[in-house]
């Protein structure tokens, strides 16, 4: 590819028009056009900054395939995210099913201690899950603060209706526990069982429809690249920005201790485990309320 076709595949794969790249290296849009067609070429100093601005080689820039060369996921980079997405759903899901072993084990006659017990083995796995989930994902994220964006428009659309089946899927897992729950008194009751052991397989369709919707929401970060390089990279992030993000990242942790003291406070002080897995969506939704207020603010 030539220098020409080079520079309008980077300008056009980074979203940005003619006049924004423009204002980007100082120059006319008039004389980005003329790049573009062949009719003319940058002095050295606008190739360095190009080179810059698409995180590219000189080699690659005016001899190379730039379309061949960013079409590689050189980093790895979906198998570690489809990674982190299966620990991220896995941890959210091991926390819910904690409570339903709990159940499950004291329907069955087990008593309170080693139920507890389980239960608390669970809680820890999903705790520890999302430990390294995050400190995995924030280590790959320095070693690569830029990914090229190397997914075609075939494989996104493939995931959005992938998306939409497991979302739909998710949703109805949770709506088939509530039925459960609500219609589940009237079962017999096997010999030596207690009613705690109707809440067991409705905390279980809760907890394969909550991994369901996380994993999806993790997969479709994965496909965002864009934003994958602006969070990264340090020096893509104004103060404010980086400001705000440190302010929600500790809100939001904040939040997520008190949502395990109160799932754990709920269950083995007040015995109700039946309503303390609440605790973590409850959470999730907080986390989600303060990230939209302030990307609100941002946009203000």
């Amino acid at each position: 590819m030539s220098f020409s076709e080079n520079l309008q595949y980077l300008r056009q794969k980074e979203n940005m028009t003619q006049e924004q790249f423009a204002e980007k290296l100082e120059v006319s849009r008039q004389s980005v056009s003329k790049w573009e067609s062949g009719a003319s070429y940058p002095e050295m100093e606008k190739l360095l900054q190009i080179c810059g601005i698409f995180h590219c080689s000189m080699d690659v820039l005016m001899q190379g395939d730039a379309q061949k060369v960013y079409a590689q996921d050189s980093a790895g980079y979906n198998k570690r995210y489809n990674y982190f997405s299966l620990l991220y759903s896995a941890g959210i899901g091991l926390l819910i099913l904690s409570a339903c072993v709990y159940m499950l084990l004291s329907g069955i006659g087990v008593q309170e201690e080693p139920a507890g017990m389980a239960c608390f083995l669970f809680v820890a796995l999903g705790v520890l899950t999302l430990v390294v989930e995050g400190l995995q994902k924030k280590e790959f994220q320095r070693k690569h603060p830029h990914v090229n964006d190397f997914y075609t428009e075939e494989e996104k659309d493939r995931f959005h209706q992938k998306s939409i089946f497991l979302t739909v899927a998710g949703i109805g897992s949770i709506l088939i526990g509530i039925i459960w729950a609500a219609g589940c008194e009237g079962i017999p009751l096997p010999a030596g069982a207690t009613e705690d052991l109707y809440y067991s397989p409705f905390l279980f369709l809760v907890a394969v429809g909550v991994m369901l919707l996380v994993w999806v929401g993790a997969q479709k970060e994965k496909y965002n690249i864009s934003d994958y390089n602006r969070k990264s990279d340090p020096n893509a992030l104004s103060p404010e920005e980086k400001k705000r993000r440190n302010t929600y990242e500790v809100i939001c942790g904040c939040i997520m201790i008190l949502a395990t003291m109160l799932f754990l406070g709920t269950g083995f002080i007040a015995n109700r485990w039946d309503v303390s897995w609440v605790a973590f969506p409850l959470g999730g939704l907080l986390c989600g309320i303060v990230s939209l207020v302030m990307s609100t603010k941002k946009v203000q």
